[in-house]
């Protein structure tokens, strides 16, 4: 049961550290050489140096990357709007645009519904296609922001 608990409470906290993280990210001001900041509805980082603070592999940070900045520079978010999609992002697909849950009928990195059954919705259908990469995701997202969810998103 301890074990049970100590699971919930480390899977509680790694979608909040990723909102640190980010904001950590886009609000640095050192003049430091590896000072991180957001400027023109885009994150100022590397890969490189986003893996190595958050302890994730080069490619998932890359993902979070992508995903934050297209949100700030094509859906106008804010860094705090940002973080907490990708914190919605990581506890979904850990950030892997390939990521399927073949019980739920869902993939990828939002695990949108359409993918193997209809059950939750089909999601998918607005897609320019069926393909589990960032690119029809991050547009795939779009659909969906400006779409039924422009109320959240406004």
């Amino acid at each position: 049961m301890k074990k049970k608990k100590h699971l919930f409470l480390i899977g509680m906290f790694i979608p909040i550290f990723f909102i640190f993280l980010l904001v950590i990210v886009a609000g640095g001001t050192s003049s430091s050489a590896d000072s991180f900041s957001s400027s023109a509805g885009s994150l100022n980082i590397t890969s490189k140096d986003l893996a190595s603070k958050a302890n994730i592999s080069e490619e998932k940070a890359q993902n979070v990357i992508d995903i934050a900045n297209y949100l700030m520079s094509k859906e106008r978010f804010s860094i705090q709007g940002a973080s907490g999609a990708l914190a919605v992002a990581e506890r979904e697909s850990g950030f892997d645009p390939k990521a399927e849950n073949i019980g739920g009928g869902v993939a990828g990195i939002f695990q949108w519904s359409g993918w193997s059954n209809t059950v939750n919705g089909n999601r998918w259908s607005k897609a320019e296609s069926r393909t589990l990469s960032m690119d029809v995701e991050l547009k795939l997202m779009s659909a969906e922001l400006n779409g039924a969810y422009k109320k959240t998103k406004d």
